[in-house]
């Protein structure tokens, strides 16, 4: 505390014994010196450190409307990095602004399409508005398609056709041309999606009447009619499919592996569909049903007269005699029906479109990767004096037979079983290659990192520079009028002291001061001062207010 009050009463006695000149110069360096420390502290470096819009990703079709918004407004502190855009913290406002005033915000959906009808006249024509809302139409269809995974652009045209006859048919068609991210063949999925899109977007059009054209490679993608997704797809793009899915499976299952390469040929059955119906029959016959009749019949003889040539004479008869007895007959039958069928099994089975046969799989693993784990395998050396040692080639190769007879076992477990019976170790085939190092991007400069590190901050380092050379200014005004304040008749002891001493140095010999306090004849700095307080007390006082400000 004793310290800052010191420099306070010798700041504040310099400051008075200034001239109302020096006095303004000194304020307004001072006053200079702190604003420009205030803009440093308050808007710190003024490179780009921040994303615009908190780090979005926008779009390739995005960037130049919003650069050319940049430059109108006279914005060039940006720095593009991939899809994003990165500015200075303090002029967020300034660059959202400049977007805004250049209708060059990120897109929404549906923009184009509200724009158009908030553009439309009460007096404009049908086919005007049908056509500008058709052009809208395509344009956001383009957008929509170019966010697609492995899109970068797409333009989407459509157009409708009338066949005559007496019965008038519209006919849609409509074609996408697509640029691929890397000039890269569009996965099947993705053209599917495009092409059931496009349909479901525009009234009347079938996904078959949408074609897609790769913009890179120039290929065309059509498609079968709309029956079965199999169709549309194709025997090529199944077999493609099971390819890409049987490869990232061992792929994953051989994820502790660095640098293997994983390629599968999958061998598919060209029928499209298959029913098998199997019967067994059961030599034991099953009674399915059994009916049984029963029948009983019974007769007894009639009254008849008397036989013979009397009884049949005219002759006349008793009506009352009495009948004639005959015997009585009794008749029973059973029929017995049975319906028996043979026993049978019926086994039906329905195999899908394209069923798999075998699933062959290739397999190369970096040479390097059984070094890493025989240098693993070794202890660790406590003392880590001894430099690392090297296996030899006998250790690398009972290495080698024991990863790569792992890796067949652990792959073999991923695989389908064949149909035709191969054996499954001839499925699976691994090699070894020889991992080439890349040698590794020179680091940048020291001149490099220099210039780029004044680019990004050259205003702060001129604010600091300011500060300084105010600082350096306000010092030698101060001092410069510390010493003017000392009389002309008034020489300053302490400088003319060390005057005499350099030029004594040079000549090789003593100063008179020296000599005269050696020899014990001369007055002491002590009785001078003394006697110059007791004549002059303004100029010791002067005198000893240089030697506070400038020590010797």
């Amino acid at each position: 505390m004793d310290f800052i009050n010191k420099a306070w009463d010798q700041l504040r006695d310099v400051f008075v014994s200034m001239t109302p000149g020096a006095r303004i110069t000194s304020a307004l360096l001072l006053a200079v010196v702190v604003i420009s420390l205030g803009y440093l502290f308050m808007y710190g470096g003024s490179g780009p450190d921040c994303y615009l819009m908190n780090g979005e990703y926008f779009t390739p079709a995005d960037m130049p409307a919003m650069e050319a918004a940049f430059a109108a407004k006279g914005l060039n502190d940006y720095r593009v990095e991939g899809t994003r855009i990165r500015v200075p913290r303090a002029q967020q406002d300034k660059y959202m602004a400049a977007l805004a005033e250049g209708n060059a915000l990120p897109y929404n959906y549906l923009d184009i399409l509200e724009r158009t009808l908030k553009e439309s006249g009460s007096f404009e024509s049908r086919f005007k508005l049908e056509e500008r809302m058709k052009v809208a139409l395509q344009k956001e269809l383009s957008r929509v398609i170019s966010q697609m995974a492995g899109v970068q652009s797409a333009v989407v045209m459509f157009d409708r056709t009338t066949r005559g006859g007496l019965q008038r048919e519209t006919v849609t068609t409509a074609g996408v041309a697509v640029k691929s991210v890397g000039g890269q063949e569009l996965p099947d999925n993705v053209v599917r999606s495009i092409r059931y899109y496009v349909a479901r977007s525009i009234g009347g059009l079938k996904p078959e009447d949408v074609a897609v054209t790769n913009m890179d490679t120039g290929a065309n993608y059509y498609a079968a009619p709309d029956n079965d997704p199999q169709d549309a797809a194709g025997f090529y793009a199944v077999k493609r499919s099971w390819d890409s899915y049987f490869a990232s499976q061992v792929r994953a299952a051989l994820g502790y592996v660095p640098g293997v390469l994983v390629s599968c040929n999958v061998e598919l059955d060209p029928t499209r569909s298959m029913t098998q119906e199997q019967v067994k029959l059961d030599p034991k016959v099953v009674p399915l049903d059994v009916t049984e009749d029963s029948r009983t019949r019974q007769s007894e003889g009639g009254q008849g007269g008397r036989v013979g040539y009397v009884a049949q004479g005219n002759t006349p008869r008793s009506l009352n005699a009495g009948a004639a007895s005959s015997p009585t007959e009794t008749e029973e039958e059973t029929r017995r029906t049975e319906r028996n069928a043979v026993g049978q099994t019926v086994v039906r089975q329905e195999t899908a479109g394209y069923p798999i046969k075998k699933v062959s799989v290739s397999v190369a693993v970096p040479a390097g990767y059984f070094r890493k784990v025989w240098l693993q395998s070794q202890p660790p050396d406590a003392n880590n004096a001894d430099p690392p040692k090297e296996p030899t080639p006998q250790e690398l190769e009972k290495i080698r037979t024991d990863e790569l007879a792992k890796i067949r076992t652990h792959v073999l477990t991923l695989l389908p079983q064949a149909q035709d019976g191969t054996d499954p170790g001839q499925l699976v085939t691994i090699t070894d290659f020889m991992d080439m190092p890349t040698a590794e991007p020179a680091p940048p400069g020291m001149g490099e990192q220099v210039l780029e590190f004044v680019s990004r901050y050259w205003t702060t380092l001129g604010l600091m520079g300011l500060a300084l050379v105010s600082l350096v200014v306000l010092r030698s005004t101060v001092q410069g009028r510390a010493e003017s304040t000392s009389p002309a008749g008034s020489p300053n002891l302490a400088a003319a002291a060390r005057a005499e001493e350099q030029e004594a140095a040079e000549a090789g010999g003593e100063s008179k001061a020296k000599k005269v306090w050696k020899e014990g004849g001369g007055k002491s700095l002590r009785d001078e001062l003394a006697e110059l307080v007791a004549d002059d007390p303004e100029t010791a006082a002067n005198i000893l207010k240089t030697w506070i400000g400038n020590p010797v």
